[in-house]
Parts: C-alpha cells; sequence; structure tokens
C-alpha cells in the first residue's frame, strides 16, 4: 500500500477498508453510482475477471474469494477501479508493484457499530453471516455474552483477529491509519467524501447530478432501523469496556480526520459535486 503522503500516481487503486456497519454499503454505491467506477462483485457464476452490471464479477468479500482473485492477478487486468474488503490484510495483498493500493476507510463509534451489528444480523437472513438466535437475544446479553466479536477494528489493522490486545496493538493500529489511510467519519459523512473525491480526483457522473446528496441523505444503503440506545445505559458501559481498545483507536481516528484536514486534503483541488 501507498504512504498518504506519497503523490497520487494514474496506477493506483483506491482500497477500501469496509468496517461493518459503518456507513460502508452507502459508500459502494457512491463509488459505483456518482463515480461510475468498477469494483469486484460476484454477480453470477462461474466467477470471471469480466465486468457484468457495471462490476468486476469475483467475490473478494471472504478469505477464498481474495485468494481467487490472487490468482487471476485481478488488479492486473486494468478492469478494476477499486477494491473493497473488511479483510484488510489479505485485501492488501491483491496489489502489485506497477499497480499499488491506496487505502481508505470509514469509521464509525465503536459502540454504535457492535449495537447496529447485532440488531442487524438477528434480521439479515440474507448475509452469510445471519444470527437467527440474536432475534431472540437482548443487547444485554449480547454485550456481556461470548457472540460479541470484540475490539473489531483493532484486530483486523493488526492482524489479532483472536488472542488478547494489548497496547501495542493500539500502536500498531495508529501507525498504519497515520501513514497508511485516509481516514472518514460516519457523523461527517459529507466531509468525508468530499476529501476523498478531493484526494482521489473523483469526479460525480453527469447522467446523475445530485448523486452524492441522495445516497448520502436521502437513500443510505443496507441500513437498518433499530431501538437506540443511551450513552449512559449499563449496554453502552459494558459495550465500551469490551472494545475499549477500538475507542482508544476511533479517538485515534478522530484526531486524524482533523489533521488530514490541514495536512494531507488541502494539496489537492477541490471537487464538484
Amino acid at each position: 500500500l501507498r504512504d498518504i503522503s506519497d503523490p497520487v500516481e494514474d496506477t493506483d487503486i483506491p482500497f477500501l477498508w469496509h468496517i461493518p456497519k459503518a456507513a460502508g454499503s452507502t459508500v459502494k454505491a457512491v463509488l459505483h453510482r456518482c463515480f461510475g467506477l468498477r469494483r469486484p462483485q460476484r454477480r453470477r457464476y462461474p466467477e470471471a475477471a469480466e465486468v457484468v452490471d457495471g462490476f468486476v464479477n469475483v467475490d473478494i468479500s471472504s478469505l477464498p474469494g481474495i485468494a481467487r482473485a490472487k490468482d487471476m492477478r485481478l488488479v492486473e487486468t486494468g478492469l478494476v477501479d477499486a477494491i473493497v474488503t473488511s479483510h484488510l490484510h489479505e485485501g492488501s495483498a491483491l496489489f502489485t508493484d506497477g499497480r499499488r493500493g491506496r487505502l481508505f476507510t470509514v469509521m464509525r463509534h465503536p459502540v454504535e457499530t457492535a449495537v447496529s451489528l447485532f440488531y442487524y444480523l438477528g434480521y439479515a437472513t440474507w448475509e452469510r453471516t445471519y444470527r437467527a438466535d440474536f432475534a431472540n437475544m437482548t443487547l444485554a446479553e449480547y454485550a456481556a455474552g461470548p457472540h460479541l466479536l470484540d475490539n473489531w477494528i483493532t484486530r483486523y489493522l493488526t492482524h489479532e483477529e483472536t488472542g488478547e490486545l494489548t497496547e501495542w496493538h493500539v500502536e500498531l493500529a495508529s501507525e498504519i491509519l497515520s501513514k497508511k489511510c485516509v481516514v472518514g467519519i460516519v457523523d461527517e459523512l459529507d466531509e468525508t467524501m468530499k476529501r476523498l473525491q478531493s484526494y482521489f480526483g473523483w469526479e460525480v457522473m453527469e447522467s446523475f447530478p445530485g448523486c452524492l446528496h441522495h445516497y448520502i441523505h436521502e437513500r443510505a444503503v443496507n441500513t437498518h432501523k433499530h431501538q437506540k440506545i443511551n450513552s449512559s445505559s449499563p449496554e453502552w458501559h459494558i459495550l465500551e469496556e469490551r472494545n475499549k481498545f477500538d475507542i482508544r483507536v476511533y479517538e485515534i481516528a478522530l484526531a486524524l480526520f482533523e489533521e488530514q484536514a490541514q495536512s494531507l486534503i488541502p494539496r489537492y483541488p477541490q471537487p464538484n459535486t
């Protein structure tokens, strides 16, 4: 992956590290619908390095899919304008010296993400990760129980999906974000998309004026309405404690979001919207 301070090259490929329930589906829709970027997404069987319905017909949402894409030398086909996956390290291995990746992500408060994911997985029957048992479980039971994958951001940033986390993992996560990643924030999605547009030089397609506003404010993708929890509630405090490393990393990301507004984005021309 490129360092964010390196000049953007025409051969670089944007790489969205997709954090579950952090506006990733909306950002994917914006990349495709507003900017006309082709990304891998399986549209039919068998998978192949071919364009189908405006997508490259390869699934990279799973580790076996990423391995197949690597065997296909996917990024070298010239078909892909962007890479999107939750598997940061395996996804990074898709890039080559001639086609380098440019990392960006959009982050949300870890407790809000955990709550949203719990309600979503108990509802979304079409997802591979659907959990029918979550529909009959309370948030308090989930927060205190064994089903919670704690500190998802820190684990996937540092490639420590299981096992004990330490201060070292927070430091490594901070280093990766600060050196390699353009950071976006869900609560600042308008500004986030403006920055990404500026950084990557994307232009909204003339056929869909107002596209960004449409997807950010009118038709957010793959959202699921659920009850909110108060930040003073017992459930919030349990989730906050169990995700204490992610809370630290999120606070670092918020600081980077402010810092990049001064250190990074002003180097690039302002986009059209």
